[in-house]
């Protein structure tokens, strides 16, 4: 969430309506849709409406709005970090929560070493190893004995009436003193079409590596298989990017990108082996506002609606594509090429 910086108010008038105070909310709300490339969103009326206020002035009201923000809405924050703070001008304090519909998982307590889980809110907690999910009789571990590290799927018992309910969120234990976790990513969001079982975590950090040595800045990204053709008998991962900042080394940009994933994935860096299982991963630099026009052609502006950071079959990145080529002729070509 972000606080007003004294006691000056941001007052906001849309579609005619009737100004008002402008709350936090809004602003962890439009902090959150214009990192991911919605560019008319609450965060730029915001902005606009503090420039008013300020007369027209060359400042940067970004400055006196923000004093707090809480990265939320289920998607990692840190791809995005530097872009966000260049945009505001200065460094910024963060504090993460883990609030869900079904429950208030977990919080910031520390500057550093994960979420405190919350366990004294009516909320009884079964942790599921990731490897486990949809087998008949999985293991189910209570707080009481989860490996700190290990990968689990989360699912809560609560007063409200639901039962062993899975949040379709993963977390890693990182502290047990009290239990701390990190969202490593979502149930549904890997890619494992050849058997390396690459987790949104991997992709997010592998793309972060990459933009600091390509020198690049990302809005918007998906990660999807890329099959077999008769041109290339072997297949690999496809990855579609909307850049703020073009990689100013794209030569290395991709090499970054497969390099760093081997490093994190054992799976992976075995089927890249001698490009025996996978070739290299193919880098697509998409039109900017590609991301934005897809989600808004399936009514998903907004909201708590995200684009999948990495998924296992290529329904997204097709979808994409077709966006793409509504609007231009032109085929893309790859980043490094």
């Amino acid at each position: 969430m972000a606080r007003p910086a004294g006691p000056r108010h941001v007052r906001l008038a849309r579609d005619g309506a009737r100004p008002s105070r402008l709350e936090p909310e809004v602003v962890a709300h439009g902090h959150a849709s214009l990192i991911l490339g919605d560019r008319t969103n609450a965060g730029e009326v915001v902005l606009a409406a503090e420039r008013r206020r300020c007369g027209g002035e060359d400042q940067t009201p970004q400055r006196a709005l923000l004093d707090l923000v809480r990265p939320h809405g289920g998607v990692s924050f840190r791809p995005y970090r530097e872009l966000f703070e260049q945009w505001i001008g200065r460094l910024l304090e963060y504090v993460e929560v883990y609030p869900a519909s079904e429950g208030f998982v977990a919080l910031q307590t520390e500057r550093t070493g994960g979420l405190t889980l919350m366990v004294d809110y009516d909320v009884f907690y079964e942790f599921i190893p990731v490897e486990d999910l949809g087998r008949d009789h999985p293991r189910r571990h209570t707080v009481h004995d989860v490996v700190l590290g290990r990968a689990y799927a989360i699912a809560l018992t609560t007063p409200a009436g639901l039962w062993s309910y899975l949040l379709g969120d993963t977390v890693r234990f990182v502290a047990r003193d009290p239990l701390r976790l990190e969202i490593t990513g979502r149930t549904r969001h890997f890619v494992n079409a050849f058997g390396e079982n690459v987790i949104v975590e991997e992709v997010e950090r592998a793309l972060i590596e990459a933009c600091r040595r390509g020198h690049a800045e990302v809005i918007e990204f998906t990660v999807a298989p890329r099959y077999p053709s008769p041109d290339e008998p072997r297949g690999g991962h496809e990855w579609l990017v909307e850049f703020a900042e073009p990689p100013r080394a794209p030569e290395i940009f991709g090499r970054v990108l497969d390099e760093a994933l081997q490093g994190l994935n054992t799976d992976y860096r075995t089927k890249r082996a001698g490009n025996v299982g996978m070739v290299a991963p193919r880098v697509l630099e998409l039109p900017a506002g590609s991301f934005y026009r897809w989600m808004r052609s399936r009514g998903k502006l907004g909201d708590q609606h995200k684009v999948p950071r990495v998924t296992n079959d290529r329904r997204v990145a097709d979808g994409l594509l077709a966006v793409v080529a509504e609007r231009s002729r032109e085929p893309l070509i790859a980043v490094g090429s």
